[in-house]
């Protein structure tokens, strides 16, 4: 089973940025390639805090509802590896999830490329 799914994200626009009455919203993209597959994170972070995570590509995960609660775990953590990392494997450990061929260092690897780069996947 391919893991690819659709998200609609709330937008708290009394956090946004606005420029000449548009709203700008601070959403930062990253991607990871894992052995078994592509993982692609939007992540909103405001003042070094996940605000907003969106996980999907191209990956399984075991149950496949789990992915949804790993997003949720991960909003209002601070960013910084060793915190994301320890929050993912305690998630993996607590939720008996299976990930074939991705670890939670690839999570972590994924989530990272999005705070520190403004690139594109």
């Amino acid at each position: 089973m391919r893991r690819h799914r659709g998200h609609h994200t709330n937008v708290d626009y009394s956090r946004s940025n606005l420029k000449d009455g548009k709203v700008i919203v601070n959403l930062l993209e990253g991607c990871h390639k894992a052995s078994k597959g592509l993982i692609r994170v939007s992540i909103e972070v405001e003042d070094d805090i996940i605000k907003e995570i969106i996980i999907s590509g191209d990956f399984f995960m075991h149950p496949e509802d789990k992915l949804w609660d790993l997003e949720r775990s991960l909003v209002g953590v601070k960013v910084g590896r060793t915190t994301v990392l320890s929050v993912i494997q305690r998630f993996y450990q607590e939720n008996d999830v299976s990930t074939p061929g991705v670890e939670p260092e690839d999570f972590t690897e994924a989530i990272m490329k999005a705070v520190g780069s403004s690139i594109k996947c």
